[in-house]
């Protein structure tokens, strides 16, 4: 599930440092929402709550997808 992915490599973040860096780097290009960085990657989120927050920030745009016609993937 995406979330257990994610959620796997947010805890990676704050455990270690070398990757915390790499994602500070990172972040800056690819996470362009300042409210979207606060939710979803300050530190001490448990499970649930980073799950929360994933759902809320994906969800739309998930839905938007669906409205213009996209489809569920079905990997193989």
């Amino acid at each position: 599930m995406l979330s257990e992915i994610e959620y796997c490599s947010y805890q990676k973040m704050w455990k270690y440092e070398k990757v915390h860096k790499e994602f500070e780097k990172l972040q800056k290009e690819h996470v362009n929402n300042m409210e979207v960085r606060m939710r979803l990657y300050r530190k001490g989120l448990d499970r649930q709550e980073f799950t929360s927050s994933l759902e809320e920030v994906i969800l739309p745009v998930y839905q938007a997808a669906q409205r213009m016609g996209f489809r569920n993937w079905v990997l193989e």
